[in-house]
């Protein structure tokens, strides 16, 4: 069974305050927030928090022992704070621990006794959500004390912080086309919207997809033939004088015995461009070939 489709069926526990589940419930709840539905705010955040959808956070040690390090301040001082007096400044003590960053957020919380508690008080918390649901985190680190029922969650920043320039803007876009893929096939019910959704889900549903890996050589494949695309105005699996698509995956160090190729143009959105192929069918949609 696969860790996303695990955590979807694992949920948020009523009974274990433990960091484990406190980090199963937050991937759990990123991936599919109707699992808090019962959430005191969930009317009036689901729109927000399932759009667009969310891949689950990895676990980190060195947040993890970060996140400890605070837990422990605050229970030993027992206060609920970011900065207890005379510890280090959230920054400092996830650098002391030995991880690298650009931008890092921190939830804190007191008093509960499940993960399905502690979770939906961030849920219902807009700073909290915020972090929590944030699309530029990939690593996580949480901490508990199921004694003195504090709990702290370090989520980092993906990549470099920066004010956004071109190729800036198409690598975030090439993410987010990624992620909302790997969403779609983990959980087609994220594209429900869709104008064909009612005609393709039992397709789409069975048998249960994984989610794709990212590649650096395909993705520089897939680049190199996209700029061909924007020189020639054309959208095309092969350009004139341009290499087939096996021999540009070949060209750029990626070996493959049986390869496919999705191409689209003039969408404005991720979302946007995977409707579009879930339409365009022949069967295939989004299965890896």
């Amino acid at each position: 069974m696969s860790v996303v489709r695990s955590l979807q069926q694992s949920g948020c526990s009523t009974t274990d305050a433990s960091a484990a589940a406190i980090l199963a419930c937050t991937n759990a709840v990123r991936i599919n927030p109707d699992v808090l539905s019962d959430a005191s705010c969930f009317a009036s955040v689901q729109a927000e928090i399932k759009w667009p959808p969310r891949l689950p956070l990895s676990n980190n040690s060195f947040l993890a022992e970060a996140a400890d390090y605070h837990n422990s301040w605050m229970a030993w001082d027992d206060t609920l704070t970011h900065q207890v007096n005379g510890e280090l400044a959230l920054g400092d003590r996830v650098t002391a621990f030995g991880y690298s960053w650009s931008r890092v957020s921190e939830n804190v919380a007191w008093g509960y006794k499940s993960a399905k508690d502690v979770v939906s008080g961030w849920l219902c918390s807009s700073g909290h959500r915020a972090n929590m649901f944030s699309c530029n985190y990939a690593d996580i680190g949480v901490a508990a004390d199921t004694d003195w029922l504090y709990y702290t969650q370090a989520s980092r920043l993906v990549g470099k912080l920066w004010l956004p320039g071109r190729q800036d803007l198409l690598q975030l876009r090439q993410h987010q086309i990624l992620a909302c893929t790997n969403a779609v096939r983990v959980n087609p019910d994220v594209l429900s919207d869709a104008s064909c959704f009612a005609s393709v889900q039992a397709e789409l549903k069975n048998p249960p997809r994984l989610p794709l890996n990212y590649d650096a050589n395909l993705t520089a494949a897939a680049v190199y033939h996209n700029n061909w695309m924007v020189s020639y105005s054309t959208m095309s699996h092969q350009l004139s004088g341009e290499p087939s698509l096996g021999d540009r995956a070949s060209m750029h160090s990626y070996n493959w015995w049986r390869i496919a190729e999705n191409v689209a143009a003039g969408y404005g959105s991720a979302k946007s461009v995977v409707s579009g192929w879930l339409w365009w069918g022949g069967g295939e949609r989004l299965k890896p070939r």
